[in-house]
């Protein structure tokens, strides 16, 4: 209430402030580096899992981004579990070419890792990962 007496004037006070966007990006302390068709990439698997990978519930991922000019970022989804789930589940070990794969798959697919926009998430299949 603004005034005393009997004027009993309430003002509410609304206030927008627009702001850029938060854009997610990924920690630089431990990354690895991966260069593929020309373009340098950094990419982490999470060491501990989410409650939902311990569990099973969700899949192993692991995500990537441009190293030079950030954009949008890929996060790839694998079909096992994460390592370090807590019901002893399969899994297997992240390696570079698995997320060469993943990087090829998501160009195609139309994942443009330089632009800024949401993460672009894709699931890679174990036909995928024979090849």
């Amino acid at each position: 209430m603004i005034g005393g007496g009997d004027a009993g004037i309430t003002v509410l006070v609304c206030v927008v402030v627009e702001s850029e966007r938060a854009r997610m990006t990924l920690a630089t302390k431990g990354s690895r580096r991966i260069t593929v068709e020309g373009i340098t990439f950094r990419w982490a698997v999470r060491r501990r899992p989410t409650y939902c990978q311990g569990n099973g519930w969700s899949p192993l991922s692991f995500v990537v981004e441009q190293a030079e000019q950030p954009g949008a970022l890929l996060v790839v989804s694998l079909p096992c579990a994460h390592p370090g789930n807590w019901l002893g589940l399969p899994s297997r070990p992240v390696l570079p070419g698995t997320v060469t794969v993943g990087i090829h798959q998501a160009l195609i697919a139309g994942w443009r890792p330089s632009r800024p926009g949401p993460a672009f998430k894709m699931l890679l299949s174990d036909t995928s990962l024979s090849r």
